[in-house]
């Protein structure tokens, strides 16, 4: 559960500097090229992991990962309004899918809103190895 925790928060982290800097800035790179690494090193270890968003938190199972502290500060809630309900991510996840994901929520959070929301950004990225349960 440690390891599960720690890359949700390495995922904000990662969502905050993208929208801090230029998609090619080294930081942005960086932090992305980690995020995949500690994605992989996560599944290859515990094999498929499954993030479940309500309204303020992300959870595990029934643990509380990345309770909210406050309306801007809500990683889960995004999620949860476009009706993503859950994200399993398995062994074998590409770079490629994880940085639709990134850009997805990216694109649906940031100050230029996109018109699609999440569900059909994600489902348009056709992803093999992260499965969105949706409503």
């Amino acid at each position: 559960m440690k390891a599960a925790s720690g890359w949700i928060h390495q995922l904000s982290r990662t969502l905050k500097t993208c929208r801090l800097y230029d998609a090619g800035n080294p930081t942005v790179v960086r932090f992305r090229d980690d995020l995949c690494a500690a994605l992989e090193r996560l599944v290859a270890e515990f094999g498929p992991v499954t993030y479940r968003f309500v309204s303020d938190d992300v959870l595990l199972g029934e643990h509380s990962l990345m309770p909210a502290r406050s309306r801007d500060d809500n990683l889960a809630f995004a999620f949860f309004r476009d009706g993503v309900r859950s994200v399993t991510f398995s062994p074998g996840v590409e770079s490629r899918e994880l940085f639709a994901l990134v850009d997805g929520l990216l694109a649906v959070t940031g100050q230029n809103l996109d018109e699609d929301d999440l569900v059909t950004l994600l489902w348009e990225a056709n992803l093999r190895h992260i499965d969105v349960d949706y409503v």
